[in-house]
């Protein structure tokens, strides 16, 4: 047993009093005999040998009256656990785990969570004292902040802590805290954990997210904010839904929102810009518990790179997660080249892009193979190769290709099948080929018979939406691609063999067409699906070259600088704010992790923009599930924490359960109701003596 009030324990001088008192009151009795009361000796006797029995029981029990009064003033306190030295001058060592997701900023009649969690924080600090080290974790982006003695300068730290937008797991840090603890030489060791337990946050990987230091004499106290009841509604997806975007011309947006509440939504607006100019908005219902889905179109009136933002018009628990962002990009001008061996073979092709391209402003570049070593590749958004070149030119376009250039091969009349073969499957086409064609003196001809009109290279084609046909042409020889696993067959003739096939992967697109683009093998350049099939296509295979690349709030973005002009890179951050980072190494990568807030972070070389990327927060974090006390539990004993673990409720008195804690069970009230009982035997032993020395008077 140990006391928090030692100093207290003098007072158990004054537990001699009722002794002192006792023996100054102490009198001999003058002997005075009668004869007439001679028979009354022997009761007499025994009489005042049954007071002094009670006297000294009365002396005993005033004097414990004292003794547990100042015992219960000291705060006598019994160790539920074995802490060797601990004591009430013992040092501490404690790390504080401050849930800073902005699902902490749910706020009821106490204000928000985080401002009642940091008020908490207030509190605990004042059981340390002068020498203690305190360490702040922030759950968001796992910032520390370390203090040995200075707590003015720990509190201001925690002060100036805001919610954040990052969404991550509690395993780091722990980790963080239980390594901090290990090496402190203090024999108290605490860990103070307050969050609202969303149930994402406490998700974990076996094998992985395992403590290995040790943990037994760390007590971790899990103080938890979870409210009652959210009502939070949240923007979950926000994609692109065409494939070709052109100037001037709709686009077409699917955005998810999700109704994380108990109560069903009625007319929520929900609204989309574009460079920061509202352009679409609708009304919808959504019923609790549950997410839709709906489309946005609107005309896209510029070019470059544009930003767009989904908004929810509602005021919930949680604003962070009611707007999400996303990109695309139109290029102010399609750089194509069309290389070919003999020219004549380009001249339908080349016109069929100069009638239709001119608001597009598709800038047709022609070139023979032998002219093809002085171009640069990477110049080009598209390149349109017929027939098929020498290994030194195949060598340079297999680099544009893996470099995130898109192809059209379209074979020469002159086509050698196993040169040709070889020179596919450069592009990992794995392709085998022959010829299909009409039987000599035969008036029938291939044709087209199946056809994908979901695909994007028919947007805008047909007038009527409903009954989509097209006037096949006429072809007397084709390849016959087979072992086309890998590729989509967008056009095929009725007996399945391929007329234009589509491979991509996650870089970059490909198209395969079996016949060349002029009047040799077919009448194709005549009919009137020519022009606005070779324009889609082209627009299909050079939109979004620059893919619309998502990334979490916390993520390191790795940046392809490899066309920056210099080593110098502007980062213009989502707050409108810029950040420079010197590439002094002169790398073509670099790495950028401050992605604190959501939105569009642009990096550029100079005024040339390199790369967008769309920064959202983790829908995870708009959940309004909360981890019961079971759950919490057995998320440590997952994650192999032994450790002590007080699960607290933020209603409770966190400075008994730390004093408790540090120190054990408290006694004091048990010595109070002690004490209590004794004055009631007093009274009682009090009364009964004084009748009997009024019954020894009067006899």
């Amino acid at each position: 047993m140990i006391f928090l009030n030692p100093a207290v324990l003098l007072g158990l001088i004054a537990a001699s009093i009722p002794v002192i008192i006792h023996l100054l009151n102490l009198k001999k009795l003058k002997k005075l005999e009668f004869s007439s009361i001679v028979f009354l000796k022997e009761l007499q006797k025994n009489k005042i040998k049954h007071i002094k029995i009670k006297h000294w029981i009365l002396l005993i029990v005033r004097t414990l009256i004292i003794l547990f009064i100042v015992l219960a003033f000291a705060r006598p306190t019994v160790k539920s656990f074995s802490l060797a030295g601990s004591s009430s001058s013992a040092k501490t060592s404690a790390v504080f785990i401050l849930d800073n997701s902005f699902s902490m900023s749910k706020i009821d009649s106490k204000g928000s969570l985080f401002n009642q969690a940091k008020d908490a924080i207030k509190e605990i600090m004042k059981k340390f004292q002068e020498g203690d080290e305190i360490a702040l974790i922030l759950t968001g982006n796992n910032s520390t902040y370390f203090s040995t003695v200075n707590s003015n300068l720990f509190m201001n730290k925690m002060e100036n802590t805001n919610i954040g937008n990052v969404t991550a797991t509690l395993f780091e840090p722990l980790n963080n805290a239980v390594n901090f603890l290990n090496k402190s030489s203090n024999i108290n060791k605490e860990i103070y954990l307050l969050s609202d337990f969303q149930k994402s946050i406490l998700s974990y990987e076996n094998n992985k997210d395992v403590i290995s230091r040790p943990t037994g004499k760390i007590k971790l106290f899990a103080i938890d904010y979870s409210p009652k009841e959210s009502y939070n509604l949240s923007i979950d997806k926000l994609e692109v839904l065409s494939k070709i975007i052109e100037q001037n011309k709709p686009v077409e947006f699917s955005i998810v929102i999700t109704n994380h509440s108990n109560k069903d939504v009625k007319n929520l607006v929900v609204s989309l810009s574009l460079n920061d100019e509202r352009s679409s908005q609708a009304s919808i219902n959504i019923n609790r518990n549950s997410s839709k889905s709906i489309t946005l179109s609107t005309t896209v009136k510029q070019n470059g790179y544009v930003e767009v933002a989904a908004r929810l018009d509602e005021d919930d628990d949680f604003k962070e997660d009611n707007i999400r962002f996303a990109h695309f990009y139109i290029p102010p001008e399609i750089p194509v080249l069309i290389c070919y061996n003999n020219v004549s073979e380009a001249k339908y092709l080349s016109l069929a892009l100069t009638s239709a391209s001119v608001e597009s402003k598709i800038k047709i570049t022609e070139k023979s193979f032998a002219q093809i070593n002085s171009v640069n590749l990477s110049d080009y958004k598209l390149i349109i190769v017929i027939g098929n070149p020498n290994n030194s030119i195949t060598n340079k376009l297999q680099l544009y290709y893996r470099n995130n250039g898109s192809l059209f091969l379209i074979p020469s009349n002159e086509v050698d099948i196993p040169s040709y073969e070889n020179f596919l499957n450069a592009f990992d086409l794995n392709l085998k080929l022959s010829f299909i064609e009409r039987k000599t003196g035969s008036n029938e001809f291939l044709t087209i018979d199946k056809i994908i009109f979901e695909h994007p290279v028919f947007l805008n084609i047909f007038s009527d939406k409903k009954n989509k046909k097209i006037d096949s042409p006429e072809i007397f020889r084709s390849l016959l691609i087979n072992s086309v696993n890998s590729g989509t067959k967008i056009i095929s003739y009725s007996n399945n063999a391929s007329f234009l096939t589509e491979f991509k992967n996650k870089k970059n697109k490909l198209f395969l067409l079996s016949i060349p683009a002029d009047l040799q093998w077919s009448n194709l350049p005549l009919k009137g699906i020519f022009v606005p099939l070779v324009y889609n296509s082209v627009l299909f295979l050079t939109t979004l070259q620059k893919p619309n690349r998502e990334q979490l709030t916390g993520d390191k973005l790795t940046i392809n600088v490899s066309e920056a002009k210099m080593p110098r890179i502007i980062v213009k951050l989502p707050d409108k704010n810029l950040e420079v980072i010197d590439n002094d190494k002169n790398s073509n990568v670099i790495f950028y992790s401050k992605t604190y807030v959501p939105g569009i972070y642009k990096f550029y070389s100079k005024e040339e923009p390199l790369e967008y990327v769309t920064v959202n927060v983790n829908k995870s974090e708009s959940e309004t599930q909360y981890a019961s006390v079971e759950e919490q539990k057995k998320y440590f004993d997952n994650i192999k924490f032994k450790g002590t673990v007080f699960n607290v409720n933020k209603e409770m008195n966190i400075l008994n359960l730390i004093q408790q804690a540090r120190f054990g069970s408290e006694l004091w009230k048990y010595f109070l109701i002690f004490a209590l009982i004794l004055a009631l035997l007093e009274m009682i032993i009090a009364k009964s003596l004084k009748k009997d020395v009024t019954i020894k008077t009067i006899s």
